[in-house]
Formats: C-alpha cells, sequence, structure tokens
C-alpha cells in the first residue's frame, strides 16, 4: 500500500473515531440530562408532600370557641377554646377523609422523620375515632377543648419536620433517606400516646372497646 493510500486511510479511522467518540458524548450527556429531569421531578414531589404536612398542620391549628360547654379541670386556660376539626363527628370525619387524600397519598416522599410523626398523628387518630363512636355531639365538643394540647404538640411537631426538610434537605437534593425506616419503636409511640390528654381523659373508652 502506498504512503498516500496509508495516509487516507488512517485519515478515515480517525475520522470515524471522532464521530463515535462524539456520538458517545452525546448519549453521555443525554443520559446526564435525563437523570437529573428525573431528579428534579422526585424533588418536586417530595417538596408537595411536605408542604401538604404544613397545611395539615394549620388545620390541626385552628380553634372554635364551643358554646354551653362546662365542667372543665382547673388547669384548661381561658377563654374557652376547642380544635375546629373536633366542632363535630361530621367535621372531624371529613378532615380525615381530606387528610388520607392530601398527605398519605402522598407519604412515600416525605423525610423519614416527618412520615415518625405522620404516622404517630395516625395512631392518635385510630385511637380518637373509637373514643368519638361513644360521644354525643356535646361531649365531642367538650373532647375538642380537652384534646386542644394534644392537637398543638403534634401540628408543631409535623410543622418542624416538614420545614426542617424543605430548608434543609430539599436543596440538596437528597433522596437516600427515601428508604429510611418510617414509624418509631412501638414503645415510643405507645408512650408518647399514654402522655396524651386523649388517653388520660378518655382511656377507658378503649379499654371497652
Amino acid at each position: 500500500m502506498s504512503d498516500v493510500a496509508l495516509a487516507g486511510l488512517l485519515g478515515a479511522i480517525g475520522a470515524l473515531i471522532g464521530i463515535l467518540i462524539s456520538q458517545l458524548l452525546e448519549i453521555v450527556r443525554q443520559n446526564r440530562g435525563f437523570a437529573t429531569r428525573q431528579k428534579e421531578k422526585i424533588i418536586d414531589k417530595r417538596i408537595d408532600a411536605h408542604e401538604a404536612i404544613i397545611s395539615l398542620s394549620e388545620t390541626m391549628m385552628t380553634v372554635v370557641m364551643p358554646d354551653k360547654i362546662t365542667n372543665f379541670p382547673k388547669e384548661i386556660e381561658k377563654p374557652i377554646r376547642g380544635i375546629g376539626v373536633l366542632n363535630s363527628l361530621e367535621l372531624f370525619e371529613n378532615w380525615w377523609a381530606d387528610m388520607y387524600v392530601n398527605c398519605y397519598r402522598k407519604h412515600m416522599w416525605l423525610s423519614p422523620q416527618c412520615l415518625k410523626e405522620l404516622n404517630y398523628v395516625q395512631d392518635y387518630i385510630v385511637n380518637l375515632r373509637i373514643i368519638l363512636a361513644n360521644l354525643n355531639d356535646e361531649e365531642i365538643k367538650r373532647l375538642s377543648v380537652l384534646v386542644r394540647p394534644d392537637f398543638i404538640t403534634m401540628s408543631g411537631n409535623l410543622r418542624h419536620e416538614a420545614v426542617k426538610y424543605l430548608y434543609k434537605d430539599a436543596v440538596s437534593f437528597k433522596l437516600k433517606d427515601l428508604n429510611g425506616y418510617h414509624k418509631y419503636k412501638r414503645s415510643v409511640s405507645e408512650k408518647r400516646l399514654n402522655e396524651t390528654r386523649l388517653i388520660k381523659e378518655y382511656g377507658s373508652y378503649l379499654n371497652n372497646s
């Protein structure tokens, strides 16, 4: 093969290698772009889920002034205020349904600690529903006053964990924690529940259920 032909062949091979490298680099760039877009979608879902938790915490803090309800322990602060979502059984059931739709359907995107708090709230609500089934309208309004500190504490914990995620982990694109354990140990949940006004004041209803 002449030097001219050899040079032409090497040139063609070099050009072909260059084309292959360019195509490979483009594939790598596209894959990286796809991965980034998917990651951004997941982060958006996580942000939306934590914003839903903040909205939930706000509904748990809403208060009403129930009338004609008396006989409260001396430690209940004045004026008498009750939790808005517990002003009636119907209102509570509607709130619980909305809570499921807006929060539990998005639970897989929550940070482990936020999900632990949400699951603890669910444990509390399960017990609350059993108790509510045994009360009339006036008794439910009285309960809404007595358990107000419980709702304030749960609301504050939910909001704290949701805001912590949005200010810290969301901006760092953290995803590894999605596989974190999502419930408190049973002993921890039971201890916290037993310290609530709900269980202290109405625990006998659970024992009879």
